[in-house]
């Protein structure tokens, strides 16, 4: 199905075929981070950052694959419904492959860019609120396809407890309402969180996730 020779393929003039043992590059580029906080007294914290500026180049080994067009599965009932088998029968005696390959001198690709802005207001040593925009600069690989929108809130009914919840969605992604609770002492903190409680009750996109926590600091003698 996905047949491809690589010995064919170095020997094409267009290929740019390096050899050698261990870790050798192919290629190269750079990619930088830019951000800005601010903070207006201690109430409020603003943020802003591009992500993921620059760009990689390969110069050796390239190869690129392109997808084929694939017919509609033929059936004759529920008895010969086999998607999977017929789309494997497309590419048997034809001798049609599922890629396309080309080699090439040298491919350049942009690296997913970001823009990302926050903000979070601190009414109380007990109380804290906070919003995380992300947008995406390019089309790339990698990148989120449309804007990303999450807030969050952390609350305190008493020192040693720690509530989190929040709302999140865009880019794709179905609206998530995270739900967590720590409990935190002057040398360690646990905790327990799921990304969506949301998920639990939703017949059309069901979704579960537990993650779980312990961290403990100990400075200066036993």
């Amino acid at each position: 199905m996905f047949d491809i020779n690589y010995g064919s393929l170095a020997s094409s003039p267009s290929f740019n075929y390096q050899s050698g043992s261990g870790l050798q590059p192919v290629g190269h580029g750079n990619g930088f981070d830019l951000g800005l906080a601010a903070e207006v007294g201690k109430v409020i914290r603003l943020g802003a950052s591009v992500t993921d500026l620059g760009s990689m180049t390969w110069t050796g080994n390239v190869v690129t694959a392109t997808d084929q067009n694939l017919s509609f599965p033929q059936y004759n009932g529920l008895a010969t419904y086999d998607v999977v088998q017929n789309i494997v029968n497309q590419f048997g005696a034809s001798g049609q492959t599922l890629f396309a390959y080309q080699t090439a001198q040298e491919r350049r690709a942009d690296l997913p860019t970001k823009l990302r802005l926050g903000g979070g207001v601190r009414i109380s040593e007990l109380f804290e609120a906070g919003l995380d925009v992300t947008v995406p600069l390019n089309k790339v690989a990698g990148n989120l396809p449309t804007t990303f929108i999450g807030a969050g809130l952390d609350y305190k009914p008493v020192r040693w407890v720690r509530l989190s919840t929040g709302v999140s969605g865009g880019a794709g992604y179905n609206l998530s309402v995270p739900l967590g609770i720590t409990f935190v002492t002057p040398v360690w903190e646990a905790g327990i969180s799921t990304r969506s409680v949301a998920g639990y009750f939703s017949e059309k996109n069901p979704y579960a996730s537990v993650a779980l926590g312990f961290l403990r600091f100990k400075i200066g003698k036993s």
